[in-house]
């Protein structure tokens, strides 16, 4: 199997990267919408927090697999998915004293 990605598969992979985390950035931002001020005590900052990780992952899958890359060796994406797996378990950890905090 080759560690070759071509200009397809990356979009592929991006798109793939980006639905879900942008989809958490969604839910994110109803959620603050619906507390306003009248949610638990730093459940607002929380919430803030999981959408700057969030959006700090797209920014990070966009600059390793930006949509001009036309191909890549796969190996050359392990720096950027260190990078996403970091901002995911802040994201995580966020969600998790969120759910303390309700």
């Amino acid at each position: 199997m080759s560690g070759h990605l071509d200009a397809a598969q990356l979009s592929h992979l991006r798109h793939e990267l980006r639905t879900p985390i942008n989809h958490v950035i969604g839910y994110s931002e109803m959620l603050l919408e619906d507390i306003a001020d009248d949610g638990p005590s730093g459940v607002h900052a929380k919430l803030t927090a999981i959408i700057r990780e969030a959006r700090a992952a797209v920014t990070a899958i966009q600059g390793g697999m930006g949509s001009n890359a036309t191909a890549t060796d796969a190996r050359e994406l392990a720096p950027m998915a260190v990078t996403i797996m970091s901002h995911a378990e802040r994201i995580r950890a966020c969600c998790e004293e969120c759910r303390a905090l309700t």
